[in-house]
C-alpha cells in the first residue's frame, strides 16, 4: 500500500523524531511504501502549513492509498479542519490512519467504510451547527438594531437616518435606487439594508432589476 505520513511539532525547541520513529516502524511492520515523509514545525493553529500543503497537493496528484499521521490533532489544526481534509483525500481514493488512536479509514480496513461515513456524518453536522450559529448570531444583531452587510464608502459622513426618514415621507421615490442616490451612490443592495433597518420595505415593483 502507497502512504506518505505527516508529522508536525508546534515550535523549533521541539522534535518530530519521536513521531517518525513511530510512523517508520508501523510502515515497516505492516509492508507499506512510503511515497513520502512530510514534516512540519508550526502551530497547529495556523491556518497554511507548508508541509501540509505539499501532502494534500500530493494526494490531489493520485496514488496515495493513506495519509499516516500518529494522531488527529497533528494533522487537524480542529475536529472541522480533520474532517475537513478526510473529505478532501476521500475524493482523491485516500483514507486517514491515526497509528496510536486506531483510526484507519482505508479500504483495506473491513470498518473502514463506516469510519469514513461516521466522518462524513460528523463533518455535514459540523457544517449545520456553523450555519445555525451564523443565523442565530445574524438575528441576535438585528434585534439590536445593528446595521448588517458591509459598509459603503459612499455613506460616509451620511446621516442615514435622516435620508432614510426623507425618503419615506417623500413617498419612497424610484424606490432603493432613488434612496440609493439619496446616500449619496451607494448600491441599491445596501441602501435596502439600510431601510430594512429600520423595518421598512420599498414598493414591489422597483427592485425587481436594480440589486
Amino acid at each position: 500500500m502507497n502512504v506518505v505520513t505527516y508529522s508536525r511539532v508546534s515550535t523549533d525547541d521541539q522534535s518530530t523524531a519521536a513521531q517518525l520513529i513511530e510512523l517508520r516502524a508501523v510502515a515497516k511492520q505492516r509492508g507499506w511504501n512510503v511515497l513520502g515523509e512530510f514534516e512540519d514545525v508550526i502551530s497547529g493553529t495556523k491556518k497554511n502549513r507548508p508541509a501540509l500543503d505539499l501532502l494534500v497537493a500530493r494526494v490531489r496528484q493520485g496514488g496515495v492509498a493513506a495519509v499516516v499521521t500518529v494522531k488527529i490533532d497533528r494533522l487537524g489544526r480542529s475536529l472541522a479542519n480533520f474532517l475537513q481534509l478526510a473529505e478532501e483525500f476521500k475524493k482523491h481514493g485516500t483514507g486517514i490512519i491515526c497509528t496510536s488512536q486506531g483510526i484507519d479509514t482505508t479500504s483495506e480496513n473491513p470498518c473502514g467504510t463506516l469510519m469514513q461515513n461516521m466522518l462524513a456524518a460528523f463533518a455535514q453536522f459540523e457544517r449545520s451547527l456553523i450555519v445555525e450559529r451564523t443565523k442565530a448570531g445574524l438575528r441576535a444583531a438585528k434585534a439590536r438594531g445593528v446595521t448588517l452587510g458591509r459598509h459603503s464608502e459612499a455613506l460616509k459622513g451620511v446621516d442615514v437616518e435622516a435620508v432614510v426618514k426623507a425618503w419615506i415621507e417623500a413617498g419612497k421615490p424610484a424606490g432603493y435606487r432613488g434612496l440609493a442616490l439619496r446616500l449619496g451612490g451607494c448600491s441599491p443592495a445596501t441602501a435596502k439594508l439600510r431601510a430594512e433597518a429600520y423595518g421598512l420595505t420599498a414598493p414591489r415593483a422597483s427592485v425587481c432589476v436594480e440589486v
